[in-house]
């Protein structure tokens, strides 16, 4: 890959970690990691408040990110695209994990 090529994929990476990277997408993406959630569960999980938890949504679903399921009045939210699930668990398994051994954050 040349330069010019690499430079234009850097760019693309680097809008997909802003788009994962909003702490609160990343906390609404750790707990769709492995299994479905509907808005209610996310906000009680994240305490996030409705509107805000659907704007997220709506934007992840609108990058590919995310797919829904309706169940009945609900709909059920769940994280589509393989690449974000290695990402979302790599990240999880590196910072959150109990026993992790990254410390601290970059600036």
């Amino acid at each position: 890959m040349n330069v010019a090529e690499l430079a234009r994929k850097a760019n693309d990476v680097s809008g997909y970690m802003r788009l994962l990277g909003a702490p609160a997408r990343l906390l609404m993406l750790c707990q769709l990691a492995n299994e479905e959630r509907s808005v209610g569960d996310l906000c009680a999980l994240t305490g996030m408040k409705p509107p805000a938890v659907s704007q997220h949504l709506a934007r992840l679903r609108h990058e590919g990110v995310v797919a829904a399921r309706r169940e009945g009045q609900t709909m059920q939210y769940s994280i589509s695209d393989p690449s974000v699930s290695t990402i979302v668990r790599f990240l999880y398994e590196t910072f959150c994990q109990e026993g992790a051994k990254a410390q601290g954050h970059a600036k």
